[in-house]
């Protein structure tokens, strides 16, 4: 009898082991298999394959158009040919353009990388020699008549100003007069960017 009861005590501490395991894996959320160290045969690769896709199109029809639109508005004039007046970059991250100042306290540098660390601008015109950043463009849509979209606009137009950098607004549309283009393009880079 003490055999048999040392038996059934043993399987129930083994159940309840396996209740517990399952419980922590369930709160932690991470497989029952990951936890006992089960070998699943799946690649790392793999698992990412279930979670991540590619974004198609990296250009919504909009910004390919104006794209198309600014890179003949940066045609070197006197230089078919030759080498552009500026190179255009999509969709960039707006830390790596702006930065904070030296001599901020961690808190306050970490409170000013907030307010840009998940945002980035349509488009970034750069000199070919350097590619230092010569203005940045805003494709404005039917969203920027929003309220909270213009609060932020005005916030990342203060931000722009702050670190020195022209903004150009272009408000989004079928076709664009290229030579408008030109002109807002053109006042903002070489009035304050000069060659």
């Amino acid at each position: 009898m003490n055999g048999i009861m040392l038996i059934v005590v043993l399987f129930a501490l083994f159940v309840f082991a396996l209740i517990g395991i399952t419980l922590i894996a369930f709160t932690i959320g991470t497989p029952f298999d990951d936890l006992l160290g089960v070998a699943k045969g799946k690649k790392p690769k793999d698992e990412l394959a279930h979670v991540f896709q590619r974004r198609e199109p990296f250009l919504s029809a909009a910004e390919l158009s104006f794209y198309h639109v600014l890179r003949d508005v940066l045609k070197h004039p006197t230089e078919p040919t030759g080498e552009d007046q500026a190179l255009v970059m999509c969709k960039v991250r707006v830390a790596d353009l702006v930065g904070t100042k030296k001599g901020l306290t961690a808190s306050a540098r970490q409170s000013a990388f907030n307010r840009i660390k998940a945002k980035h601008v349509d488009f970034v015109l750069v000199r070919p020699a350097d590619m230092s950043v010569m203005c940045v463009i805003e494709l404005d849509d039917s969203t920027h008549r929003q309220k909270k979209v213009q609060e932020r606009d005005q916030l990342m137009d203060s931000i722009y100003g702050a670190a020195g950098l022209p903004i150009v607004h272009v408000t989004c549309r079928r076709g664009y007069v290229k030579e408008e283009v030109a002109g807002l393009i053109r006042g903002a880079m070489w009035v304050r960017n000069p060659a």
